[in-house]
C-alpha cells in the first residue's frame, strides 16, 4: 500500500504515520508459531527537546503471530489526534517466546 518517506521526519498535520519494521531471529513457540508483542508510544516533546510529562501520550500494544522466523510489516499510526509541534515515537518489540526486548526512537514533527 502507499506510504511516505519521510527522510525529514516530518509529517503534514492530519497524516497518517507510516512505519516500516523488520523483526529478526525470532525464537519459535512449541506450537511452531512465532509470536511478538510491538508498543508503540508518542509522546509530546517541547522545543528545548524535552518529554513534556504534563500532557498525555498516545500507547498502543499489538500481538503478532507468525510462521516465519523474520517479519517484514507496514503499520499505519493514526496522527489526526496531535497537534502541531514535535513529539518522540518510541517502538518496543517483545520477543514472547525468548523474552527478548528491542526498543527505537526516533523523534519527529507535525506541521501545518
Amino acid at each position: 500500500f502507499d506510504f511516505k518517506v519521510a527522510n525529514n521526519r516530518l509529517i503534514p498535520f492530519g497524516e497518517t504515520l507510516q512505519l516500516h519494521f523488520e523483526v529478526y531471529n525470532l525464537m519459535r513457540q512449541a506450537d511452531g508459531f512465532t509470536h511478538f508483542e510491538m508498543t508503540y508510544r508518542i509522546l509530546p516533546v517541547d522545543e528545548q527537546g524535552n518529554i513534556r510529562r504534563d500532557q498525555s501520550e498516545f500507547v498502543l500494544t499489538l500481538n503478532f503471530t507468525n510462521e516465519t522466523t523474520i517479519v517484514r510489516e507496514n503499520l499505519q499510526i493514526e496522527t489526526a489526534n496531535l497537534n502541531p509541534g514535535f513529539y518522540e515515537l518510541v517502538v518496543s518489540i517483545l520477543d514472547t517466546e525468548s523474552n527478548q526486548n528491542k526498543e527505537r526512537k526516533i523523534r519527529f514533527e507535525v506541521v501545518e
